[in-house]
């Protein structure tokens, strides 16, 4: 996504994306060693996307489904942390 980004950037226009569904396949908590939880979440995720070109009639979309892998430390204040990610196309 980063080179649709920087192309779409160059030309002065945009990619507006839509989230269509978001199922988690898995959340596991687990222990870090330390005293710390840990949680690893894997996701299915299905979007679609438009560049948003005022200068084009016709602009190019895409639609893709991919799985993200996530892991989630709980903080010293109780608050959760995204530490990891790794998207699988």
């Amino acid at each position: 996504w980063q080179a649709l980004a920087d192309a779409a950037k160059e030309k002065s226009c945009h990619w507006r994306f839509l989230l269509l569904k978001l199922s988690v396949l898995r959340a596991d908590i687990l222990s870090d060693g330390n005293g710390s939880d840990i949680v690893e979440i894997e996701a299915l995720l299905e979007e679609a996307a438009e560049l948003v070109d005022n200068s084009q009639q016709k602009n190019p979309n895409y639609y893709s489904t991919y799985k993200v892998q996530y892991v989630v430390k709980r903080q010293d204040d109780g608050s959760w942390k995204f530490c990891e990610a790794d998207i699988q196309t």
